[in-house]
């Protein structure tokens, strides 16, 4: 059974972290910039990701990806290159589909299909717009073929559509011919990225598998420098154990099993969770050595403590069918240096997986991050107005352990419009900006992003005589 949550929506050359709020420990590979279009773009940032809760083998390796956005046609679970997923009742061409999950307008989906020709049409707000269609070995999932910029240049995608039920990228090129990566999967084992192939500038990363697992990237500058990788699989999902760097630094994670794990409210079902994740620099130097051991609530992201069953997955986020307003979860990391705690952080979160508080300790003195969301009290996620995410109060404050009357404290306050833009930010200082933007239908693709103005008040003066500093006004055309 697969686990949807959007906690997964909130995660150098290798980036590693465990996540507060699941306790997954996940790992991406930073992938070249792909320069397309002699520098004109669309900047698609392409990475390799290692998600814990996949089995699927794209022929990276079972777990592991390249961040690209997808559609599963049937259930209509939407994949961003963001790393966001939405499930979407699709309505058909020229219809508008039902995002639920989808609060802030970032992105629209459309059907764009004709005929027997499944497409699908993705535009960012950021500018960026997919096209994803289907491939003739696999019809339930389309994949982007056209990926176009802000400025008309594009870049197209091409598979290998002779692997059955397998859909694999075989290379991207540009508008003007120019093959920016190549994909080769020579064997079952090995899988050959190589960016601007035929060029000085070549780069090849070399990826081996095992029994379906990668383990081993070899980098371009020498077959003598790579990383390893370890896993173990509980359920069949795999969770790395061991990550190596070509200087031979090591990182080994180790996790709460069975009943340790984090618990399926209603069911009896465990979801495995970071204990201990040691980060080794130098094998040989313990002084290098930095241990994060993680402790954390009963209550947890999947709903547990809610008094909710856990169901059958239909692609939502069942913690979002809770309506009360007192759930929340946490969890505590505390890092060890010499076998001392030097640093302890506890994060907590509420039913929507927001940071409300963050509190750290370091050397007897703590830093406590509040965050108040403009969320309503008592209406479950589907009444909340579209920025409900977005924060309207952050609260930072300082004191020693030893001494709270000792400290201080700032605050800002921000407000936003529908569409999740910033329309006024009073700042800790006392500035105030305030923001207008152009009404959505004079934008191309209906967005409300760009700004008309923006005027900074500045703060009153600190005393009695001081010159008020002057306010400042820009506008946009």
């Amino acid at each position: 059974m697969a686990t949807t949550s959007n906690a997964f929506n909130f995660s150098s050359f290798m980036q590693s972290s465990v996540d507060p709020r699941t306790g997954l420990y996940t790992l991406s590979i930073a992938l070249p910039a792909l320069n397309a279009n002699d520098l004109c773009g669309p900047d698609l940032p392409l990475q390799l990701s290692f998600n814990p809760m996949s089995k699927d083998n794209k022929g990276f390796g079972i777990g592991w990806s390249l961040k690209l956005s997808s559609f599963k046609i049937d259930p209509g679970m939407l994949s961003l290159h963001t790393g966001e997923s939405f499930l979407v009742a699709d309505n058909g061409p020229g219809n508008k589909p039902v995002i639920v999950e989808k609060k802030i307008d970032s992105f629209h989906f459309s059907n764009i299909s004709t005929g027997n020709k499944e497409r699908f049409r993705i535009a960012h707000k950021g500018g960026l717009v997919e096209i994803l269609e289907p491939q003739e070995n696999d019809t339930t999932v389309a994949v982007p073929t056209r990926v176009i910029g802000p400025s008309g240049h594009g870049i197209t995608l091409c598979y290998d559509n002779k692997t059955p039920s397998k859909v694999r990228l075989e290379h991207i090129t540009d508008d003007t011919g120019r093959i920016l990566l190549e994909i080769k999967y020579p064997t079952d084992f090995r899988t050959e990225l190589t960016f601007n192939p035929n060029t000085r500038s070549s780069a090849r990363y070399t990826l081996d598998l095992h029994q379906e697992k990668l383990q081993k990237v070899t980098l371009p500058t020498s077959s003598e420098e790579y990383w390893e990788l370890d896993y173990d699989f509980y359920d069949g999902f795999p969770f790395l154990t061991s990550v190596e760097n070509p200087d031979k630094g090591v990182e080994t994670i180790t996790y709460h099993e069975g009943t340790g794990g984090h618990k399926y409210p209603g069911i009896a079902r465990y979801l495995p969770s970071v204990d201990e994740h040691w980060v080794k620099p130098d094998i040989r130097k313990e002084s290098t050595h930095i241990l994060t051991k993680y402790t954390y609530s009963t209550d947890n992201f999947l709903g547990n403590g809610t008094g909710l069953t856990y169901g059958n997955e239909d692609g939502t986020d069942q913690l979002y069918r809770y309506t009360g307003t007192t759930f929340k979860y946490s969890s505590t990391a505390k890092h060890y240096r010499n076998k001392d705690v030097y640093r302890t952080v506890v994060s907590t979160f509420n039913r929507f997986h927001l940071m409300t508080s963050q509190v750290t300790t370091d050397n007897g003195c703590i830093e406590t991050i509040t965050t108040k969301y403009h969320e309503v009290d008592n209406l479950e996620f589907k009444y909340q107005p579209e920025h409900f995410q977005l924060p309207d109060t952050v609260t930072k404050s300082w004191t020693k352990a030893d001494d709270p009357m000792v400290g201080d404290y700032e605050q800002t306050k921000t407000t936003y419009d529908r569409y999740g833009n910033v329309l006024t930010e009073l700042k800790a200082d006392g500035t105030r900006m305030v923001r207008e933007y152009y009404s959505g239908a004079d934008d191309p693709e209906e967005f409300e992003r760009n700004l008309k103005s923006v005027v900074i008040y500045p703060a009153a003066p600190s005393s009695p005589g001081e010159p008020q500093a002057q306010i400042i006004s820009s506008e946009f055309f």
